[in-house]
């Protein structure tokens, strides 16, 4: 049985390239032929912006896995890479695949705080698709809050992004 190699990108600090590790780091496992889910769990978006998800194509988000209302499935939006690969001299589309958040998920805190096992929301959420992808990728938010904490509980590596 085949099992989801999962990863969180964590800081409690803001604007140190979390989302763009993440990106980077989902995209090159794409190039390499890997098949990849990134799970945006920032309010603020970044992660679903970069990756050209408009908010009219967003039918489920992170919240919704994390509050139990959407099977991960109904929440994963593919898109090509805005980059083309070049291999062996044919020239192929790659995909990256996406679970967004919007601003709502901020009120994930206060609305999950006194879930059962709240702490195994995300990956509990995510066990429909561990299967499916050979890499799942956490973009935290800048804090150490509920969420941050679901994503590390989710996460078999932990990668903290730091300006230098």
């Amino acid at each position: 049985m085949h099992h989801s190699e999962t990863a969180a990108f964590i800081n409690k600090k803001g604007g140190v390239g979390k989302t763009t590790s993440v990106v980077n780091v989902g995209a090159g496992l794409t190039i390499l032929g890997k098949r990849v889910l990134l799970v945006d769990l920032d309010p603020q978006g970044h992660l679903t912006g970069f990756i050209g998800i408009g908010d009219d194509e967003i039918k489920r988000t992170s919240y919704d896995l994390l509050r139990g209302e959407a099977d991960a499935t109904e929440a994963i939006i593919t898109r090509p890479m805005r980059a083309r690969f070049r291999s062996n001299g044919s020239d192929s589309q790659l995909y990256l695949s996406v679970i967004p958040a919007r601003g709502d998920l901020a009120d994930a805190e206060m609305v999950l705080a006194n879930a059962i096992d709240r702490e195994f929301l995300l990956r509990n959420a995510l066990e429909s698709v561990m299967n499916d992808y050979d890499y799942i990728l956490f973009d935290c938010p800048p804090n150490l809050g509920l969420i941050s904490v679901n994503a590390l509980a989710a996460s078999g590596k932990v990668f903290i992004p730091v300006q230098t």
